[in-house]
């Protein structure tokens, strides 16, 4: 497992947002099935969870193409709304003023001292580490 190849003690916080897809939330998902992972942030509308590359058909007689994945990720599906794997173990959701203030600002959104001053979901694992 990744974790123990990087010998890292502690928790690691995977901080999501609303607009990620694809591998990003395949990720994500995965991070679910690891303590030491913790996801953090906001859920989103896209379906996520693990999946395997897309199947190519082709129909014989009018020659289409199109893609199909071929996997519905199942893990830990107790409710409908599971199977979109978009679920945090920690969500933080930005107020509209949050995300206006994040839209407007100039700087580097990823600067140390614009996270630890500005951003809701540092500042909220910030003071989960502090405890």
């Amino acid at each position: 497992m990744l974790i123990y190849f990087l010998k890292i003690k502690g928790n690691v916080y995977v901080i999501r947002d609303k607009n990620i897809y694809s591998s990003a939330l395949a990720f994500t998902s995965e991070c679910l099935q690891i303590k030491q992972f913790i996801t953090i942030g906001q859920t989103g509308g896209y379906l996520g969870g693990r999946g395997v590359a897309p199947t190519r058909f082709i129909l014989p007689d009018s020659k289409l193409m199109f893609q199909m994945e071929m996997l519905i990720d199942l893990t830990n599906v107790k409710e409908l709304k599971d199977f979109y794997h978009q679920n945090v173990e920690i969500p933080v959701n930005l107020t509209n003023s949050e995300l206006v203030s994040r839209y407007r600002y100039n700087g580097d959104l990823f600067d140390l001292k614009y996270l630890r001053k500005k951003d809701p979901v540092f500042k909220k694992i910030l003071e989960l580490e502090s405890k």
